[in-house]
């Protein structure tokens, strides 16, 4: 089991010492249902290539960020997830999906938490469905019951996705270290493993990007698979922008956060189903590239020019 896994059992025996009861569906929804109150920004639709994606605007950043280490500490020997995780990182670089020679493949979820994170984790509570949540530090500060809703799922792996959810390629190296590590940092302060998987919004990264995931250990992880829910095309749409391109290895991006995310919650319960109709196993990130681990040659990565990573992250 990886780190993020162990801390997830341990927060939810916390919560139960405390009397908080989320054991079932129901009371769930109801800690979820709070979350809608939340405030949260929702930005404008994006577009699938990152050049034109209207950047979010952020009305003030905060006085302070949380600061956390530029360096995370080497994983246990016994953390095989993680360690395959950095292995495939180092060895392949930026990972868009697993070697393909397994029939699985990793939902992934972005921009999140927001009052549709609860929804959608019932909907994975429901199907005991594992994935990936990209979560942005901010919204974890502005969305605190979602986020603890989140950390409760022992299938569900947390990932960094900045703080603010700007482009890193308008960055320098200190402020794109500012945006992982504070992000980071934030994850940790609400209950969460520091996380090994980043993806940098809207696909877009650069040589510092690359060089930060190096000295800080961590794998970048991209998709093969883009739902296009950011454009809100209809349920119907979205399920078939999965189904006919997805294949062994996909990772699979969507949407949980960044804006009106309904058509998602509903695509996703048939999404699961399709997929598990043709076979395929639903894993974390982590779990595929701990089982079905890719090649370097198999990427399709060639150097991504400034601000043009493909689909929406």
């Amino acid at each position: 089991m990886s780190v993020v896994g162990r801390s997830l059992r341990a927060l939810a025996r916390s919560w139960q010492q405390r009397s908080v009861q989320i054991a079932s569906l129901g009371a769930l929804a109801l800690v979820l249902a709070f979350s809608a109150v939340v405030p949260f920004e929702r930005s404008p639709e994006r577009s699938a290539r990152a050049e034109r994606a209207p950047q979010r605007t952020l009305s003030e950043p905060p006085a302070r960020r949380i600061v956390g280490p530029e360096k995370l500490p080497a994983p246990s020997p016994a953390d095989a997830e993680t360690t395959a995780v950095l292995a495939v990182g180092k060895a392949v670089g930026p990972i868009r999906h697993g070697g393909g020679a397994r029939h699985m493949v990793a939902l992934t979820f972005d921009d999140g938490p927001g009052p549709f994170t609860g929804p959608l984790l019932a909907v994975l509570r429901r199907t005991n469905t594992p994935a990936t949540f990209f979560q942005v530090g901010r919204n974890l500060d502005e969305n605190p019951l979602p986020a603890r809703a989140t950390t409760l799922l022992d299938e569900v792996e947390l990932a960094d996705h900045t703080y603010t959810h700007n482009s890193l390629v308008t960055m320098d190296f200190g402020k794109q270290q500012d945006e992982i590590v504070s992000s980071a940092a934030t994850m940790q302060a609400h209950g969460e493993a520091a996380p090994r998987l980043f993806r940098p919004p809207y696909g877009a990264y650069n040589q510092d990007t690359l060089r930060l995931m190096n000295e800080r250990g961590m794998a970048m992880i991209l998709w093969s698979v883009d739902s296009e829910d950011y454009t809100r095309p209809g349920v119907d749409r979205i399920v078939d922008n999965v189904m006919k391109a997805v294949k062994p290895g996909s990772i699979i991006l969507m949407h949980d956060g960044g804006g009106e995310r309904s058509q998602t919650v509903a695509a996703v319960a048939k999404i699961i189903k399709r997929l598990r109709g043709r076979g395929y196993g639903l894993v974390t990130v982590p779990e595929l590239l701990l089982k079905d681990p890719p090649q370097k040659a198999d990427q399709e990565v060639a150097v991504v020019p400034p601000g043009a990573g493909e689909g929406a992250g």
